[in-house]
């Protein structure tokens, strides 16, 4: 309902929509079900919105990974040291990191839609 009470005026205006999830709709990862599912959902509406809402209408969802701080903190030394290994980069990311690339896929993206991005340093 809230797509169909939004698709005028976004598609008048233009607009990049930005969605923000965990990795559950790329892999399968240590998360309740519920999550999982909601995630999946997640994934689905964005890969649907362009058709829904294009020419003017951009829609991507970037899948974090583990980042520095933040409920990271929380999370064991064990688990957290074996993202860092298992990555490519061989770090966790960063807030900053991930503000650049939302900040990218809302203001200068002008081509890619109804897109998963993991960010997750190569995992």
């Amino acid at each position: 309902a809230l797509i169909q009470a939004l698709a005028k005026p976004l598609r008048e205006r233009g607009a990049d929509i930005v969605f923000v999830t965990g990795m559950a709709p790329l892999r399968s990862v240590a998360a309740p079900p519920q999550a999982a599912a909601a995630q999946g959902a997640l994934a689905g509406l964005v890969r649907s919105l362009p058709r829904a809402l294009a020419p003017n209408v951009r829609a991507n969802v970037l899948a974090l990974g583990t980042l520095d701080g933040g409920t990271a903190g929380r999370i064991e030394t064990a688990f957290t040291s074996s993202q860092e290994r298992f990555s490519a980069l061989h770090r966790v990311g960063t807030a900053p990191e991930i503000a650049e690339a939302i900040r990218w896929l809302a203001l200068d993206n002008t081509y890619l839609s109804g897109a998963v991005i993991p960010a997750a340093g190569g995992l």
